[in-house]
């Protein structure tokens, strides 16, 4: 399953965190991420898992499956 972001950039801002961190934390590049933002990825459910892990929160709060 692939996941879109929903709210994961206005969680980042609410935390303070840096988009290379998260990029890091889901095991993906920060040019992925930065194209996950803006709407023209999608991620696996590993990294949205290991994303919304490091954030401490919810997938569903973050990320909304999609299906091919």
């Amino acid at each position: 399953m692939r996941y879109k972001a929903t709210g994961l950039g206005s969680v980042i801002a609410q935390q303070g965190r840096t988009q290379e961190w998260v990029a890091r934390q889901g095991g993906i590049h920060p040019s992925h991420l930065c194209r996950l933002l803006a709407g023209q990825r999608t991620i696996t459910e590993d990294a949205a898992r290991a994303i919304a892990n490091a954030l401490g929160v919810p997938v569903s709060l973050l990320f909304e499956a999609v299906t091919d």
